[in-house]
């Protein structure tokens, strides 16, 4: 295209850039850039997710809370003490497990490390 003025005509040159990159070639750098990320992500979520539903096992859960009745029968504690003792050590076990909303939360500040961690290493390039 010329320069000129007239009508529908741009009153500049157009130019076109050839990075000389293929589609292919770009998508394998983005890939690049991305797979050390998901490599940590798969295993810290793997571990959050763990966390998450041990403490839901009612299985593992009633065995503890068994396994905790009967130790303090054992010692021969009054049994209204032993039940108030088991209904806080159930509370406290529920009170760990995190929520929805705090998973979200620790992935989202995970997120957000991991983008200053990579902005570090640039600026130290």
């Amino acid at each position: 295209m010329e320069e000129g003025g007239g009508a529908g005509e741009k009153p500049f040159k157009e130019i076109k850039v050839e990075t000389g990159k293929t589609d292919a070639e770009e998508l394998r750098e983005v890939l690049d850039a991305v797979t050390p990320f998901l490599e940590k992500l798969k295993d810290w979520v793997k571990e959050i997710i763990g966390l998450f539903t041990s403490g839901l096992d009612g299985k593992k859960l009633g065995e503890d809370i068994g396994r905790f009745y009967q130790e303090l029968k054992a010692q021969g504690l009054p049994e209204d003490l032993i039940i108030e003792m088991v209904k806080d050590y159930y509370k406290k076990r529920m009170e760990v497990v995190p929520s929805i909303e705090k998973l979200i939360g620790s992935f989202a500040k995970f997120g957000e490390f991991w983008r200053g961690e990579e902005e570090h290493e640039e600026d130290t390039k």
